[in-house]
């Protein structure tokens, strides 16, 4: 009597606690593939500017520590180069700094640099490559202007470009990117800031599988 009583006992309870187990096992993926829908196919566009300006910035600094060896050994003829140089890499400190007013964007950042590079222009390390798979644009706010983008391939040739600014459902304003890019290569950014003129960019290296 007493067993069978237990047994009863036992199936009521793995009854009961049945569908409970199964209710939340559902409950945790659907909420898994609801953040996985929820996750936005955008590049942060405030950081990737920043590293944009970083990444210039490394190789600037390492141009304007090599002009100014050989300049100290006597090529004279190279105080222009420096000069530019130097003009640059005071409008992009400016650029940047001016970047770190605006309030970030609310998706993933780009890879970051290894610590040390910027402030050693002879590291030599540079910024890490971005994968633009499963990407369709960069989020931007509106406080950070106009943009024009080109994607360049190894070979320097233009394969891919940026769109028209446009505002999402949600109101999220997003620059699209189209490109054609297989392998490494470049992603040019070419801000209207009131920093630079025309002629300055900004590079950072890409890929795409």
């Amino acid at each position: 009597m007493n067993s069978i009583l237990l047994i009863t006992l036992i199936g009521a309870f793995l009854a009961c606690s049945g569908p409970t187990d199964m209710e939340e096992l559902e409950l945790e993926s659907t909420a898994l593939s609801y953040r996985i829908s929820q996750t936005e196919p955008y590049l942060n566009g405030v950081e990737l500017f920043k590293q944009a300006a970083m990444g210039e910035q490394i190789k600037l600094r390492k141009q304007i520590s090599e002009l100014q060896v050989a300049i100290k050994r006597g090529n004279r003829n190279l105080l222009p180069q420096l000069e530019s140089a130097q003009k640059k890499d005071n409008m992009i400190d400016l650029y940047k700094e001016d970047l770190t007013m605006i309030k970030m964007p609310k998706v993933p950042y780009p890879p970051r640099p290894p610590r040390g590079c910027f402030q050693d222009p002879n590291a030599n390390c540079g910024i890490p490559k971005i994968n633009l798979d499963g990407y369709s644009g960069i989020q931007v706010t509106e406080d950070m202007g106009e943009v024009s983008i080109q994607i360049l391939d190894q070979k320097n040739r233009v394969v891919g470009k940026s769109g028209h600014v446009y505002r999402t459902k949600g109101g999220v304003s997003i620059i699209p990117i189209e490109s054609g890019l297989k392998g490494n290569g470049v992603m040019r950014i070419r801000p209207n800031s009131r920093f630079f003129d025309k002629s300055v960019y900004l590079d950072i290296p890409v890929y795409k599988d």
